[in-house]
């Protein structure tokens, strides 16, 4: 009676949480709010993101995974940081040199870090019977997902924007249960349907 009365309190305590989390407004549409996650670093974003209205890629993809790594793809194609399937190395540290120091050692740092990550990504991914069926390719969104999980981990303290939403996510609050080592600081694309 004892072991059920205690996994009874564990179950309802993970579900009273994960609710929390869930119902918490600050934590609502994260994906849609890459933008305003970025300016919580005041330092300024690594890759300064252009409102992209027209993307012809996403056109008739309705997967909203997708859509995005689509919308991704033509960013950084408007922002001459890709050249067909590749990341323009080049381009994308003349976006890093423009930052001030010490973000810039940081971002150096980011961007570098995330090029490896790529490069692991794509050799899995060119194994992968999944990304042949993909719209758009996943470079950029790879990317722009590993530099948006730096800039919150990274960004120095005294350029982290004091507000609420920025706080909760810093410390973790809107991210509890994304398992870190997985997701290997954004780089999983898709972890497939959630039915």
């Amino acid at each position: 009676m004892q072991a059920k009365r205690y996994y009874f309190f564990v179950v309802f305590a993970v579900l009273l949480d994960c609710s929390i989390a869930s119902t918490d407004p600050d934590c609502q549409n994260l994906t849609r709010r890459h933008r305003e996650i970025l300016e919580c670093c005041e330092a300024g974003a690594i890759i300064p993101l252009k409102d992209i209205a027209d993307c012809p890629a996403a056109v008739g993809v309705d997967d909203p995974f997708e859509k995005m790594t689509c919308y991704t793809k033509c960013n950084f194609e408007a922002l001459g940081l890709l050249n067909g399937e590749e990341i323009n190395e080049e381009k994308l540290f003349e976006y890093v040199d423009r930052l001030d120091d010490p973000w810039k050692e940081e971002a150096i740092d980011a961007v570098s870090d995330c090029l490896e990550k790529l490069a692991v990504l794509s050799e899995k991914m060119s194994k992968s019977k999944s990304s042949a069926t993909m719209h758009c390719h996943h470079a950029a969104r790879a990317i722009s997902a590993c530099l948006i999980r730096k800039t919150i981990d990274w960004c120095p303290y005294v350029e982290w924007r004091d507000s609420s939403f920025c706080y909760k996510v810093r410390n973790g609050h809107c991210f509890k249960f994304r398992d870190r080592s997985a997701n290997d600081h954004g780089l999983v694309l898709h972890k497939g349907p959630t039915k």
